[in-house]
């Protein structure tokens, strides 16, 4: 087994210092930072990480998440782009990229990535989740309705979802579709 799984989180710059040209101890180490809130730690393992192991899709992945939780959404969409050069099967990826996206106000490009996501994986919740919340934003309650149905036949307990779809329902006009999906919130909070 791998030594990252005895070690504790925090001792992984003891490990770094034992081998360091480990890529995979400074992606632990990055994602544990960032765990903590520590994203430019964080960043700056990611990307020591990436100049030891430049082909690793999933080091893009997760320094693009970092930087999409600092704000720096152009950055992030420039990691995941790259991991999907690296694994044009990364749904991951695009899902990830579709929310820096929407961050950005770029909500056809979002939904592209969403829906390629979703292709690519199509039990992949979130990616359903997040284009279901952009056509309920945009207005095209329908298509969001049905996104957020398919949600919750994967994760009957996604809160968020039954949310989202309640409000979608609210705003067409369907109340009584609307309070179902309320009550079942409540429902759910109540476990």
């Amino acid at each position: 087994m791998p030594v990252g799984l005895f070690i504790d989180m925090a001792d992984f710059s003891i490990v770094i210092s034992l081998r360091p040209n480990d890529a995979g101890d400074y992606n632990n180490r990055g994602i544990d930072n960032a765990k903590k809130g520590k994203y430019d730690k964080a960043i700056a393992d990611f990307t020591k990480a990436i100049k030891l192991s430049p082909s690793d899709a999933g080091v893009y992945n997760n320094r693009g998440i970092t930087y999409g939780h600092k704000g720096e959404y152009d950055k992030s969409i420039v990691d995941f782009t790259m991991a999907m050069e690296l694994n044009p099967r990364n749904a991951e990826a695009y899902a990830n990229r579709g929310v820096a996206y929407v961050k950005k106000g770029e909500n056809d490009k979002a939904i592209a990535d969403f829906t390629k996501a979703i292709e690519l994986d199509p039990k992949h919740a979130e990616a359903y989740y997040n284009r279901g919340v952009t056509c309920r934003c945009r207005g095209e309650y329908r298509n969001a309705i049905a996104d957020l149905t398919r949600v919750i036949s994967i994760n009957p307990n996604f809160v968020e979802a039954y949310i989202n779809r309640g409000l979608a329902y609210s705003e067409k006009g369907e109340n009584n579709k609307a309070m179902f999906d309320f009550r079942k919130v409540e429902e759910l909070k109540l476990k």
